[in-house]
């Protein structure tokens, strides 16, 4: 069931990702490309960036507390006194263990997953290519 939600997940974290993307690159290339006067669109461009910045955030965040919890939920695991249970209980706890120590993360690839690091790399990349956009006008 674990791997199901994980494979349904993916698309939709896909497609949000590359929509977010669409959103920033459209944003980008309005700003550098119109010839007019941009006072009479400044509150459209605000919304657009709000709504893409808070999209961003809230993509960013959940998904490292998703980590972070799973990686909590591991240390207290750990931190148990499992060796004056009986049998059963330590069986039990042996399962758990293993499925804990392989906690919940959304990725796109083995290498690639979507956490604060991701989002740090997203804003390096935007930053660079505002910047270069900013030197070629």
């Amino acid at each position: 069931v674990e791997i199901d939600i994980r494979n349904s997940a993916k698309i939709f974290i896909v497609l949000y990702s590359l929509s977010g993307i669409a959103l920033g690159l459209s944003i980008i290339i309005f700003l550098f490309t119109f010839q007019g006067d941009l006072s009479v669109s400044y509150l459209r461009i605000g919304t657009l960036m709000l709504a893409g910045a808070t999209i961003f955030v809230a993509v960013i965040t959940s998904c490292q507390e998703i980590e972070n919890i799973g990686e909590k939920s591991c240390a207290v695991a750990f931190t148990m006194k499992w060796y004056v249970w009986n049998k059963e209980n330590k069986q039990i706890f042996l399962a758990l263990l293993i499925n804990l120590m392989n906690y919940y993360k959304f990725q796109f690839t083995e290498n690639i997953s979507v956490n604060f690091e991701l989002g740090v790399g997203i804003v390096k990349a935007l930053y660079s290519m505002v910047s270069v956009l900013q030197q070629i006008k």
